[in-house]
């Protein structure tokens, strides 16, 4: 799906109902009647990590955006728990707690 020129790609997680862009923007994919289309808000948490609500599942859950975007664009065949956030995604590699 692209949106102002945007490629987003599906998260897994949702079932690709959610997708994600290179830049963080996250747009439902498959129309719901009650969605509005666009891309939706994030916030700061009290931490500074954004994050955004996404209904999965007819649940409505709180998701960490850098989540998110590593789920969608980082290969994490060895199945690592963890993410080390950084401002640059491109050649981080997933990790554990201890690392």
């Amino acid at each position: 799906m692209s949106l102002n020129k945007e490629f987003f790609k599906p998260i897994p997680s949702t079932d690709g109902v959610y997708g994600i862009s290179e830049t963080g923007e996250v747009v439902r994919i498959v129309k719901s009647p009650t969605s509005k289309g666009g891309i939706l808000k994030t916030y700061c948490d009290s931490h500074g990590y954004k994050r955004l609500r996404v209904c999965i599942q007819g649940k409505t859950r709180l998701v960490y955006l850098h989540r998110l975007l590593a789920e969608a664009y980082l290969d994490n065949s060895d199945n690592k728990p963890c993410v080390i956030c950084n401002a640059l995604i491109i050649g981080i590699p997933p990790a554990t707690a201890a690392s």
